[in-house]
């Protein structure tokens, strides 16, 4: 618990004593005062109580529902918007997700399955039980739901994408780059896409396109480190140290030690 978690749980111990402490001496040795009516008390000590929780929760540093429903706004869209009970679930399950509770999110997202109306709320829920089965390791599970989705005509250019990734991984290559076809179709200005498909070609051995689809995302998005460490890789697979040198420097600049590239190139010059 942090100091400042400790110091509001003090001052929360000590004034819950003294709203005891009024209870009893009102109720108990002085009935006729007029200090504060019991109806009183019991609002002010809820209304204390609510706020020192608020407090905990926040300085926890949780997240609260809507901060996920803002920051998943292109993923969420419409979904529920007219049931608040299903809506409040769907951000429930968001923050389970974001905070590594795979289980928790999943048993959220299937009660909502059969309550999904729209396609934008079968959409929303089929993609983060994608997203949570991939990061819990379950990649075949991960790319039935996307099939799932795909087949029911709900994907778009990040469902393809990250499908894209997942045939990857699994070696389907064929249906990569057709996933990979259909997501910059979908949405050409997709850098996650170019950047997946740069790491399919890579794993094909067709360096030359794999630097194009690399070179591609990072004029989406610049400081993007999945396609500045595979540059950087690439030319030192090439021996060509000044193109290295520079991706090597961005990769730097944006949050990856020199240590870990090093041990990524050890990864792919040992295989």
């Amino acid at each position: 618990m942090s100091k400042t978690n400790k110091i509001l749980l003090v001052i929360y111990i000590v004034a819950l004593a003294f709203f005891i402490g009024l209870a009893v001496y009102i109720n108990f040795i002085n009935k006729d005062s007029e200090i504060i009516t019991n109806s009183r008390l019991a609002t002010v000590s809820v209304a204390f109580i609510i706020g020192i929780m608020r407090i905990l929760n926040r300085s926890s540093g949780r997240k609260s529902l809507a901060f996920y429903k803002q920051f998943y706004a292109e993923n969420i869209k419409d979904s529920f918007s007219d049931n608040r009970k299903n809506l409040k679930k769907l951000l429930k399950a968001t923050r389970f997700y974001n905070e590594d509770k795979y289980e928790k999110s999943l048993a959220l997202l299937d009660e909502l399955l059969p309550e999904c109306e729209t396609s934008a709320e079968r959409y929303s829920v089929n993609l983060f039980k994608a997203l949570s089965y991939e990061d819990m390791g379950q990649d075949q599970k991960a790319i039935e739901v996307y099939e799932l989705m795909m087949k029911s005509g709900i994907a778009d250019s990040v469902a393809f994408s990250n499908c894209l990734s997942l045939y990857n991984k699994t070696g389907e290559h064929e249906k990569a780059y057709e996933a990979a076809r259909r997501a910059i179709n979908s949405n050409p200005k997709n850098y996650n896409a170019y950047n997946n498909l740069a790491y399919l070609f890579f794993a094909d051995g067709n360096y030359e396109e794999a630097v194009q689809n690399a070179k591609k995302c990072l004029e989406l998005k610049s400081n993007m480190l999945g396609s500045i460490t595979l540059l950087y890789i690439i030319y030192k697979l090439e021996n060509n140290d000044a193109e290295a040198e520079i991706y090597e420097k961005m990769a730097v600049a944006n949050g990856r030690s020199r240590k870990e590239l090093r041990e990524t190139l050890e990864y792919y010059i040992e295989d």
